[in-house]
């Protein structure tokens, strides 16, 4: 999961901020219960981590960029 992929990471790198990203950008690979655009964020910070599921749509460019951008809107919401 993206939460034990974040805490890894903070692990092995030792930063203070941490960022995992897991998902289906299409346009392929969806199913009734994980649609393409369905994305999972974990951010943590300062050993702090929070976890958001979304829904983007568009095609599969779109779904990435959405996810990126929601990455920095998720830190600078906690920092």
């Amino acid at each position: 999961t993206v939460l034990q992929m974040v805490k890894n990471l903070l692990i092995i790198t030792k930063v203070d901020v941490g960022i995992a990203v897991s998902g289906i950008a299409g346009p392929s690979g969806g199913s009734k219960n994980k649609p393409v655009g369905l994305v999972h964020h974990a951010i943590s910070i300062k050993g702090k981590t929070f976890h958001q599921k979304i829904i983007f749509d568009g095609n599969r460019s779109d779904i990435r960029i959405k996810a990126a951008r929601k990455c920095f809107e998720l830190i600078l919401e906690n920092i």
